[in-house]
């Protein structure tokens, strides 16, 4: 209470009430406190301790210990509605398997990292939470008929479900992941009221019920890592899906026709899969804002239907190299239908897909409201397209590892960072991109290989430490860096008004970033650390007030910016 009061000092009513509401409990049954006399604690023990006394149990062993209130069954109480083991450490228990007989209204029961000597012999119908992680047994108890049941979670059980299912008609939540015995998904045309359900790492699953694809209230589908799935749904409609995973089903080659408007799907995530074709009827996905196709290397085909959905926003297609997909956008973007409709796609994920300077042209022409553009690893020759300056909506663009890329066109103003690491540009491309650095307004970000740092710089020196004085405000300034080849990056730190780190290395795997020790007082500093690029970017405000030293220490030496108060 005391700490309470500490807490919450300027809210004097609320603490007010905490302790009228303490003392007219303690008042309760005979109980009597008084603040003077004894602390708050001592009084909450008591309580405890007389109540835990007068509970009739049927103690639960592990070894010769007991364990705690929590996971003691108290022999014939039907007062207990609710039981939760969660040991800190796998925990074994010897039981005879009966305890729960007595139990006519329990409602909550939920075991995590404890394993039984035997399976239960009697579960209680009255529960509608159960949670039993790791179940002993290929069956549930006979007569276990829970008909008003809404959460089931028996993930990493050797349990299959079972048709009784079909009783359960409050069930919103199943969960039966990594389950190995799991082969067949049966009829759930009676759990009409399912929201969520959870099949991802049964390795053995083969077919999924086609009820399932008419389960109105279902808003999540997880299937992941369903190796052997085959069949999937025939036919689906539901209308309340937002998520839908079926990533490593490596043997999944077809998805279900979709037989009316689905308006709150959200994410489809086909990462792995079999795939070969998406259907025609991927249009009634009215909703759909994120479809995940990376690694579908059997993926031979994307339907005009696609480009035409009105929310989708993020398309990935990391490593999935197939001309026909390429193929498609040509053909959409040829068709009568582009002249009528515009993608709405912001975010193209394209890594590793066997680009070519045409595919780019074509991508752009597609998807004129691109904002993130990943195109890394592909075989562009010499040029990026010059239609690129049409993409007024672009604004970062990734082309690492372009082994083939030399010359990179005029941006457009949108553009704020380019990442360019290990692509062999020439000294025309470099000079250009120094150049929209010095004249961006807003802040331009570009990392690129083996540049020297331009002439207009002010300022150059060699070594690992340089100063400069400065007024009271702290002034816009940019500072490039050139690292010696083997030199090990740790914590280098650039003005968002273009400071930009470079060194003179194609190996990534000597680059690690940490924040660096700067400390310049609350809310006077903002850092963004950038892991997956060669540049921490310090963030300084217009009128930020400098302490007497500032210093940041980089690689094994210091540059320390100084100025006086």
């Amino acid at each position: 209470m005391a700490a309470h009061e500490d807490r919450f000092k300027e809210e004097t009513e609320k603490v007010f009430k905490w302790r009228s509401a303490l003392s007219q409990v303690a008042k309760l049954k005979g109980w009597e406190w008084h603040p003077e006399t004894r602390y708050e604690y001592e009084l909450i023990h008591e309580i405890v301790k007389a109540v835990a006394s007068k509970l009739q149990r049927e103690h639960l062993y592990i070894g010769e210990h007991v364990i705690g209130h929590q996971s003691r069954i108290e022999e014939g109480s039907s007062n207990i509605e609710g039981i939760m083991l969660d040991p800190p450490e796998e925990e074994e228990i010897e039981w005879s398997g009966t305890a729960f007989k007595k139990m006519k209204n329990l409602r909550i029961l939920i075991i995590r990292k404890t394993q039984f000597s035997v399976a239960p012999k009697y579960l209680p119908n009255s529960l509608k939470l159960l949670e039993w992680t790791h179940y002993p047994s290929q069956s549930l108890p006979e007569g276990f008929s829970p008909r008003n049941i809404v959460v089931l979670n028996l993930r990493h059980s050797c349990l299959p479900l079972e048709k009784t299912l079909q009783i359960c008609k409050h069930l919103t939540y199943l969960n039966f992941s990594s389950c190995k015995f799991l082969t067949h998904v049966p009829d759930m045309s009676g759990v009409a009221c399912l929201r969520e359900l959870k099949l991802n790492g049964c390795d053995n699953l083969i077919k999924i019920h086609e009820s399932v694809g008419f389960l109105k209230q279902l808003i999540a589908l997880d299937a992941s890592n369903c190796q052997g799935l085959i069949s999937f749904l025939p036919k689906m409609w539901l209308p309340s899906l937002t998520s839908l995973s079926l990533e490593n089903c490596q043997r999944l080659e077809h998805l279900p026709e979709i037989v009316g408007e689905m308006k709150n799907s959200r994410l489809i995530n086909l990462r792995g899969s079999a795939i070969k074709v998406l259907p025609q009827s991927i249009s009634y996905l009215i909703g759909l804002e994120r479809l995940v196709l990376n690694q579908c290397t059997s993926l031979r085909d994307i339907p005009f239907s696609f480009f035409t959905l009105p929310n989708i926003t993020n398309l990935f297609l990391v490593d999935t190299k197939s001309c026909q997909i390429r193929d498609s956008f040509r053909s959409f973007q040829g068709s009568d239908l582009a002249a009528t409709s515009s993608s709405n796609l912001r975010v193209l994920r394209f890594q590793r897909g066997g680009l070519s300077d045409e595919d780019l042209h074509v991508i752009f022409k597609c998807f004129p409201k691109l904002e993130i553009l990943h195109i890394e690893g592909n075989d562009f020759v010499t040029l990026l397209p010059a239609c690129i300056k049409e993409s007024v909506s672009l604004r970062i663009l990734y082309l690492d590892k372009c082994m083939k890329l030399q010359e990179i066109p005029e941006l457009p103003s949108s553009v704020e960072a380019v990442y360019a690491q290990d692509c062999p540009l020439n000294s025309e491309t470099t000079s250009m991109l120094w150049s929209q650095v010095r004249k961006e307004v807003n802040g331009l970000e570009i990392v690129m290989r083996e540049t020297e740092i331009p002439d207009w710089f002010d300022y150059r020196c060699e070594g690992n430490m340089m100063s400069f004085w400065s007024r009271q405000k702290f002034p816009a300034f940019a500072v490039a860096f050139v690292f010696k080849k083997g030199q090990n990056l740790r914590g280098v730190a650039a003005s968002e008004c273009g400071a930009y780190v470079y060194r003179k290395e194609t190996n990534m795997d000597d680059l690690r970033f940490q924040h660096p020790p700067i400390h310049l007082g609350k809310d006077k500093l903002k850092m963004l650390n950038h892991l997956y690029s060669m540049t921490t970017t310090l963030v300084l405000c217009d009128d930020l007030m400098m302490s007497p030293a500032f210093e940041h220490h980089c690689i094994d030496g210091i540059i320390s910016l100084q100025m006086p108060t």
